[in-house]
């Protein structure tokens, strides 16, 4: 590894994309046939679902956010990757009973999700399942195995025999066919102890909110003098989801001030970058900060100390992309907040007081974005804008998602009591309006547009092309426009178009 001191020569063409475990998930595949060559930074601090269980009982950090992008990335080419991939994607029943007996037919090799697979993925994949049994024997605690991922679980066990994250995801990437070129780094190498970020809220008392899953997932029924909400509070009716734009994240009005790390006591830590990382970050050819939960999955990749000063002193397009609908966590921001946000929390990473166009040079909006964006402010901070296309219904399965029918792939069930919860799972994935607990509906969610969105970050690493100058009004409309050096107007991605 080498000294993120010593930078690394540009590699042209070289995407590094700072970013959370879902929100880019759906812009990943059509990237991956634009170009391999991209650097993914994940946080390894969420602490919900099944990772919730896995740190209780073996520690270590979050591993969630790494193992969804490296499905995401995958690109199987024979039947045995497939369903070695439909394997690792898989959730167990949500009976805990029926997910004990379907993990004892996984370990044991006998499951039907075993078909297909060959007799050397098998031996790789079922010798990391069972290290991770025998690591959860040897901890003497009740695991819940109730919705467990079949994946988190595999990367643990590898994680725990390698005594590294990083040869996990090299373990992962080997038989998920993953392009060499292509990097999943977490932003912090920590394979002992969790991560926990906490949020520390503009609230009259300074309350300081700690765990992801607290932050994001709240019970309905939290109230400001219960910030200490605990796993044994949270059931399946109850934890409001992070799109549940109509409501704010937490009471009064509040807002998120700052987020940190903390420790076990709640003080607060500062952990050490990642030295890959810090290596992508000086060798990209343009940095991007994804869209998604800004808060919970961006800046505590942000946050790391002395993320700031490398991001400060590259000199390539930096682009931010514009969540296009409200999060619990971003009620009532616009896209000067989210600028702000951005800057405050890489300025805070490496104890510097940086304007913003240190760290951002360009701002992506998808088009018809629900966010207001002030362009006049934008201008003012040095700032180019761009619109991209966009679309209202989330999420693309990959091919080797589907099955023969075209429809999202199910586990053929032939034990009674091994059930999977594969109908929640199409619900999600095929319904135009999709709910959350509250009853709102996507109906009027913007997303970008993936292909243009892969298309455009690829041409700006391959082009290296410095952001335009702010444009100035249109006089004709009073609107602003991307306008070149000599004040003609310019198109945006998809051609001339006033914002």
């Amino acid at each position: 590894m080498s000294n993120p001191l010593q930078n690394p020569p540009t590699e042209k063409g070289r995407l590094c994309i700072f970013s959370g475990g879902t929100a880019f998930n759906a812009v990943t595949p059509f990237l991956v046939r634009q170009t391999p060559k991209v650097s993914y930074i994940l946080p390894v601090s969420d602490d919900g679902g099944s990772t919730a269980e896995i740190i209780r009982v073996l520690g270590g950090p979050a591993i969630g956010d790494i193992r969804s992008r490296l499905l995401r990335l995958a690109q199987p080419t024979d039947t045995s990757s497939i369903a070695s991939l439909r394997l690792l994607k898989h959730r167990l029943p949500r009976d805990h009973d029926a997910a004990i007996v379907q993990w004892r037919h996984i370990i044991d090799g006998d499951d039907v999700l075993w078909t297909d697979i060959s007799s050397d993925h098998e031996a790789i994949l079922i010798g990391f399942l069972r290290h991770v049994e025998e690591r959860i024997i040897r901890a003497r605690l009740r695991f819940r195995f109730a919705g467990a991922s079949v994946g988190n679980l595999f990367f643990t066990g590898a994680r725990l025999f390698f005594n590294s994250l990083q040869g996990a995801i090299t373990m992962w990437k080997m038989i998920s066919s993953i392009a060499p070129e292509t990097e999943v780094i977490p932003v912090v190498d920590n394979t002992d102890a969790p991560l926990i970020i906490a949020a520390l809220l503009n609230d009259t008392v300074g309350t300081l909110i700690v765990g992801q899953n607290n932050i994001s997932h709240p019970p309905a029924d939290y109230a400001a003098e219960n910030s200490n909400v605990t796993e044994q509070t949270r059931t399946a009716d109850n934890v409001v989801e992070k799109d549940a734009s109509g409501q704010h994240a937490f009471p009064n009005g509040a807002t998120i001030d700052e987020m940190r790390y903390v420790d076990r006591e709640g003080k607060t830590s500062h952990p050490p970058l990642n030295p890959a990382a810090a290596e992508a970050v000086s060798k990209s050819s343009a940095l991007v900060y994804a869209m998604g939960s800004l808060f919970t999955s961006i800046i505590p990749n942000l946050i790391v100390s002395g993320v700031g000063d490398l991001v400060a002193r590259k000199q390539c397009p930096k682009i931010l992309l514009l969540n296009g609908t409200y999060d619990r966590e971003s009620i009532g921001m616009t896209a000067t907040g989210f600028i702000h946000a951005v800057t405050k929390a890489l300025n805070q990473s490496s104890s510097c007081t940086h304007l913003p166009q240190a760290y951002i040079s360009q701002l992506l909006v998808p088009y018809g974005c629900k966010i207001q964006v002030n362009r006049a402010e934008i201008f003012a901070l040095g700032i180019t804008i761009e619109t991209i296309a966009a679309r209202s219904t989330p999420f693309t399965l990959l091919a080797w998602e589907r099955g023969p029918d075209g429809e999202p792939w199910e586990r053929p069930t032939t034990h009674a009591t091994s059930t999977t919860n594969s109908a929640s799972v199409k619900s999600f994935r095929t319904s135009p309006t999709r709910r959350d607990k509250r009853g709102a509906t996507n109906a009027d969610s913007v997303y970008f547009d993936e292909h243009a969105l892969a298309a455009y970050l690829a041409t700006t690493a391959l082009s290296g092309t410095p952001t335009l100058h702010p444009p100035a009004p249109s006089q004709a409309t009073g609107r602003h426009r991307r306008t070149n050096s000599q004040g003609r107007g310019i198109g945006g991605f998809f051609g001339d178009r006033d914002f």
